[in-house]
């Protein structure tokens, strides 16, 4: 007996399940009683104008312009397609709970004076009207009705909430319009007079003042995404008096550039802050802090921030400092990898599709891959600690040098010098190509020179 059916007769199988799932669904969806109970069926795609009636509010008016969604009414503003798309799904099929043939009194829903009407608009001229009126006793549903008819509907309350949305929710909540891939130079200027600018070089970043070196790239692409998709939690529109918050005089000011094929553009942030202390009875409480931004792009409106933007506030420029200097040490890339101090020589290098380990007074010898991802770690470990003396390239000449250096395959060398000190931890250093002396923790280099002998064998 075969143990496995033919191919074939397996496709055929799962054609006729799949043709008879589609027949139910579709029977389903035609059944009578489902389709007593739907509201709407829009394509998304043929939805251009959506209309959000209140009372004692604005109307708000989205449109679709030349394939984006945007606010048209009480304000112009790009709109928020995390909060549209959905929308606009849950309008293709939007079924009710319930369905009352005979309802009662409009009063009894809500209906008389409907907390929202939803005016639907296609680009075929088909309109539909939703009215949504008070909450079902329970609370878990909603009651609703299509404008010109006397059926009444219940929805679920996760599906009214999705399509009951105000000024605030449509609104795009990101505060910059830029493409972060763009930005070539970002700054930071504080209001004690201090400043930090990157720059993007190539592929690179650099730092360019208050002095030069090179720049922890992640780091800078952290701070780069981060601000260019920075969200609000609310907006202040057309505010009177920039000292409420804080914006009078600027805690920071963030300047971005971005470079496109076409243009160069400058985008600048100014944010300030409000702290409020807890009432006396409360002073564990703690102080509240709240943030405001605004945005060249629109000094009309005032973004508030809820989330802590503290580490931003507080930035060195020490903190952008490149701390990785052999982050390009893995065997893919690494011809030779050399560490000499006052004890000898260490070497790893690269002999075709071999590796030889060679220590002082020591033959070569050949290792396996695995010993040498070993070494290479501990290479990569070796990283600066932290700036100790600008424009300075000099090291004290008391103290055992150390000297590590690292060869690419495309024959680009990384090198470091370090003088020992008394501390462990404290050891200065100088990188090639580089202009400052930096701290390094010595404990890294022995650990490295273990390393060297321990898949030596020794």
């Amino acid at each position: 007996m075969k143990r496995f059916a033919p191919t074939w007769i397996l496709i055929l199988v799962a054609i006729i399940l799949g043709t008879v799932t589609v027949w139910t669904l579709r029977r389903a969806e035609e059944s009578p009683e489902i389709a007593a109970r739907r509201l709407v069926a829009f394509d998304p795609n043929s939805i251009e104008r959506l209309v959000f009636e209140r009372p004692e509010s604005p109307t708000v008016v989205l449109e679709l312009k030349l394939d984006d969604w945007q606010i048209t009414s009480p304000l112009p503003w790009k709109a928020d397609i995390n909060t549209v798309k959905p929308l606009l799904s849950m309008l293709e099929h939007l079924f009710a709970d319930e369905r009352f043939d005979d309802p009662e009194a409009d009063e009894h829903y809500g209906l008389d004076s409907p907390r929202l009407v939803l005016t639907i608009e296609t680009k075929d001229d088909e309109t539909a009207v939703l009215e949504f009126g008070n909450d079902t006793p329970v609370g878990w549903s909603r009651y609703v009705r299509l404008a010109g008819q006397k059926e009444v509907y219940t929805l679920s309350q996760e599906v009214a909430e999705l399509l009951d949305q105000d000024l605030t929710d449509l609104r795009d909540k990101r505060i910059m319009d830029i493409v972060v891939t763009d930005v070539r130079r970002l700054s930071f200027r504080y209001a004690d007079g201090s400043s930090i600018v990157l720059m993007r070089v190539g592929d690179k970043w650099q730092i360019i003042s208050p002095f030069q070196d090179e720049a922890d790239g992640l780091l800078a692409e952290d701070y780069v995404w981060g601000i260019g998709f920075m969200q609000t939690t609310s907006f202040i529109d057309t505010p009177k008096d920039l000292s409420s918050y804080g914006l009078d005089k600027p805690d920071l000011q963030i300047e971005m550039v971005t470079r496109s094929s076409h243009e160069e553009k400058v985008h600048t942030l100014n944010i300030g802050k409000v702290e409020v202390p807890p009432p006396p009875e409360r002073s564990y409480w703690g102080v509240t802090t709240t943030y405001y931004v605004q945005s060249s792009a629109d000094d009309q409106t005032i973004y508030e921030i809820t989330s802590d933007l503290s580490e931003l506030m507080s930035l060195k420029a020490e903190e952008f400092i490149n701390k990785e200097v052999f982050s390009e040490a893995w065997a893919s890339r690494t011809q030779e990898v050399q560490l000499i101090t006052s004890e000898g020589t260490w070497t790893l290098e690269k002999a075709g599709d071999v590796w030889k380990l060679e220590l002082p007074d020591k033959a070569p010898i050949t290792i396996e891959r695995s010993r040498v991802d070993r070494i290479l770690a501990a290479v990569r470990a070796v990283q600066l600690d932290s700036l100790e003396r600008q424009r300075s390239t000099q090291l004290p000449t008391a103290g055992d040098l150390w000297t590590l250096h690292v060869t690419g395959l495309d024959g680009k060398r990384i090198g470091i010098a370090v003088r020992e000190t008394g501390d462990d931890q404290l050891w200065l250093a100088t990188v090639e190509g580089r202009q400052h002396r930096y701290r390094i923790d010595g404990a890294r280099l022995r650990k490295l020179q273990d390393t060297f002998n321990e898949q030596a064998g020794n």
